[in-house]
């Protein structure tokens, strides 16, 4: 090979630059543990010299992180409020062994309102704690602006109720799921499908649900239009009233929402007829069998595998702290066959 072809290799900056390869390494990775003044000027050089990783020796040396890991005590936290309990123990086994395939020990941490934040950053850094996966740490329907010492951590959340600082967060897509609830309904000759969740539901996905279910009804003919209904809290006798008069008044065939919310229409609304179709959004993949219900599956395993593969990918660059470009990544839903019909629902056996 002639010198014009050789590849720039990380011993030809370090060279350049007077350091070490391995310092040459960690800048180009974004390591804290080199300067910023240090991490930028190698930087800078690598762009001159026309250098770019071999995706080869990049991948050897993932591999090779990993093995070293699984001797390591950095460990993970899934941090969250005392009212996402059953929510969080929903993914708490696929987070574990997703984390501990890539040599993490992974840990639940309550999150108590009464102890400030700061006192919370210090107890998980003295954990050993590299990254958090958090979830909702109150129940408000305002934006969370949690106080937490981010430098300290990696951090991705589970749906967007975070409202500074803006982070990485994980979920399913409630656009794509909303689009295969109407596309079913429709199969099932359903001409008026209503959507019907809870203010707090839909604000943790960034408004997506409204969207994604009004966007849908702006191609509908004009006397098959169905405003969605958004409550505080379905067991409120208030809110149950208000569902009720709403699927009356529209005129509904379907109605799109959620488990807990069917099943507390069919037993605490005797009003709603049997005839009437539903679609449930959200069916976990890892509850499928023991669910009757049909509709939207979320995959929570794999929404586990990319909230642990969001935290190791910034732990092993180094890149603590908010990021500069906050992404979602979100999973698509798949789809369970099951009871349809709220008469369906009320012979059930208790």
């Amino acid at each position: 090979m002639n010198e014009s072809t050789k590849r720039t290799t990380l011993v030809d900056i370090a060279q350049r630059a007077g350091v070490s390869h391995t310092t040459v390494s960690r800048a180009l990775r974004g390591s804290p543990q080199i300067k910023k003044s240090t991490r930028a000027r190698i930087q800078k050089l690598a762009d001159e010299m026309g250098y770019t990783p071999d995706p080869i020796v990049t991948a050897l040396m993932r591999y090779r992180n990993q093995l070293i890991r699984h001797k390591s005590s950095a460990r993970i936290a899934v941090v969250a409020g005392p009212q996402s309990g059953g929510y969080i123990e929903r993914f708490a086994l696929s987070f574990a062994q997703a984390a501990n395939r890539l040599g993490y020990d992974c840990e639940t941490y309550l999150w108590d309102p009464k102890i400030s934040a700061k006192r919370h950053s210090n107890i998980l850094k003295s954990r050993g704690i590299k990254g958090i996966v958090l979830g909702p740490l109150t129940d408000s329907l305002e934006q969370e602006t949690p106080q937490i010492n981010w430098s300290d951590f990696a951090t991705v959340t589970l749906g967007r109720f975070v409202h500074r600082p803006k982070l990485d967060s994980v979920g399913d897509n409630p656009f794509q799921g909303i689009r295969m609830a109407l596309d079913k309904t429709t199969q099932r000759g359903g001409r008026r499908p209503g959507l019907l969740s809870t203010q707090r539901i839909n604000f943790h996905t960034a408004d997506r649900l409204r969207s994604a279910y009004c966007f849908h009804m702006q191609t509908q003919k004009e006397e098959n239009r169905v405003k969605p209904l958004f409550v505080e809290k379905i067991v409120n006798k208030q809110c149950l009233d208000s569902a009720c008069k709403w699927i009356e008044t529209q005129n509904l065939d379907t109605i799109l929402s959620h488990s807990y919310i069917i099943e507390h229409l069919a037993a605490h609304a005797p009003s709603i007829p049997n005839e009437l179709n539903f679609i449930a959004l959200d069916i976990w993949k890892s509850q499928q069998l023991k669910n009757n219900l049909c509709g939207v599956t979320r995959d929570d395993h794999q929404i586990a595998r990319n909230a642990i593969a969001v935290l190791n990918d910034h732990i092993t660059h180094g890149n603590f702290g908010v990021p500069d470009s906050p992404k979602d990544l979100l999973s698509d839903n798949g789809w369970t066959d099951g009871l349809s019909r709220i008469g369906e629902l009320r012979v059930m056996p208790q």
